[in-house]
């Protein structure tokens, strides 16, 4: 292939690339609202993700540069992000349908037990009205069939017969009343036996779709790991190539460049949902004061301290506002799936993923004290659940910009609706 011609390609993809950072800024969040919407997007990101990967497969057969690659694979990152968003956003939904199904379900069960209490009361109420009937059949039986000719017969007097008469015409009236007494209450168990029956198949028609909605979750969940997973090894692969680039060529400043941005934009994001959390003086919790430790293994080791350093050696120092910790044996890092704790008491005030920080959650400690936890490969607790201290809250891994297992460990404090990154040392000491 003709230099020029290839340069000139080179800069023409380098430049699509430049927009589309431009534009997108970090990665983009799905903006449809119903579950069908969602699907639809997520099949074209596919296309998307398929038509990079011929391009990546064209790209290593013609021994292309490592520039060439990059651009792919940060596109690439791009619309395996947008995924990511979009599976979150399916659960998110789905989760809700689950919750309105549990509730309406629940609903449906209490109105079931009334019913089914109410058919009890109707059928004891039936049973006594029988009874009465029955009794008034046995004492007209005993007493032999009375006609009005020996009611006029026996009577000595006008006045004796007319009390005789309405003393019949009485009788006559209550036996009615009593038949009457009984088909109402007869229809009146007739028409709960009815709703019982309605509501036991709603009922059973929105388990069979409680049951296909948390199936899909599973799913979900399983495709959101997958996902995770294939974001991590293309961040890596990323990260490969930066080392392996010069540091002032174009390729690698952007990259860098709109990476440093997503990291911002997710600090602000953490930072906006730390500071809108309880306040000061406004929960009750109760700590000892003293954090402890969150990787409880004493073969864990700082592997990125607190303050300012050269993640790309190349010159260019930014803040970590926190401190990386792994797990080492032998040398090797096995934090993969290593426990982590909640340094203190409190409630989980925010659990959730980024493709920047990965699985992440935050915890109020009361008194404007909050932890992060981030990259981690599963968190275990819910949002608003309140955790001792030493209580296994998730498990550590390489979820979001990292390129090996580690938990990101930060500790924040509130004042007046600021966030105040403070150094974990002073609350937390290493086991070594």
């Amino acid at each position: 292939m003709n230099k020029h011609v290839a340069g000139f390609k080179r800069a023409a993809v380098f430049v699509l690339c430049m927009v589309i950072v431009a534009v997108s800024g970090v990665f983009p969040q799905a903006r449809a609202q119903t579950l069908e919407g969602l699907k639809d997007d997520y099949n074209k990101l596919q296309q998307e993700m398929e038509e990079n990967r011929n391009k990546l497969e064209q790209i290593q057969s013609q021994m292309a540069s490592n520039e060439d690659k990059l651009i792919i694979l940060s596109e690439q990152a791009e619309a395996i992000g947008g995924q990511l968003d979009n599976l979150n956003s399916q659960i998110n939904l789905l989760n809700k349908d689950i919750a309105v199904y549990d509730k309406e379900i629940a609903a449906l069960d209490k109105k079931i037990e009334d019913t089914q209490a109410k058919i009890t009361k109707a059928k004891d109420e039936i049973d006594e009205t029988q009874a009465l009937i029955s009794e008034r059949l046995r004492a007209t039986y005993m007493a032999g069939s009375a006609s009005w000719i020996e009611i006029i017969l026996e009577s000595d007097d006008i006045s004796s017969l007319l009390l005789r008469m309405q003393l019949l015409a009485s009788v006559t009236e209550n036996d009615n009343a009593l038949i009457d007494r009984l088909k109402e209450e007869t229809k009146k168990l007739e028409t709960l036996k009815k709703g019982l029956d309605e509501d036991r198949a709603e009922v059973d028609s929105k388990r069979a779709v409680l049951l296909d909605k948390k199936s899909e979750l599973d799913k979900k969940a399983n495709a959101l790991t997958s996902k995770q997973n294939e974001f991590n090894a293309n961040y890596r692969e990323i990260s490969n190539i930066m080392t392996k680039l010069d540091k002032n060529s174009n390729a690698y400043k952007t990259e860098l460049a709109k990476q440093q941005r997503q990291k911002e934009a997710f600090e602000r994001q953490i930072e906006q949902m730390v500071a809108n959390g309880s306040q000061s003086g406004d929960n009750d919790y109760s700590n000892d004061g003293v954090m402890m430790w969150p990787v409880p293994y004493k073969n864990s080791y700082i592997s990125a301290g607190y303050g300012y350093y050269d993640p790309e050696d190349d010159g260019t120092y930014t803040f970590h506002s926190a401190i990386d910790i792994v797990v080492r044996e032998n040398g090797v890092n096995v934090s993969q799936g290593k426990k982590l704790v909640a340094a203190q008491s409190g409630k989980v005030l925010t659990r959730g993923y980024s493709n920047v920080g990965g699985n992440y959650l935050t915890i109020d400690h009361g008194d404007g004290y909050r932890t992060y936890y981030g990259h981690c490969s599963k968190i275990i607790v819910s949002q608003g659940e309140y955790v001792e201290k030493g209580e296994t809250i998730a498990y550590m891994g390489a979820t979001g910009y990292v390129t090996g297992p580690h938990v990101h460990f930060q500790v924040m404090k509130v004042v007046n609706g600021s966030v105040q990154k403070l150094n974990p040392l002073d609350f937390v000491n290493p086991p070594n």
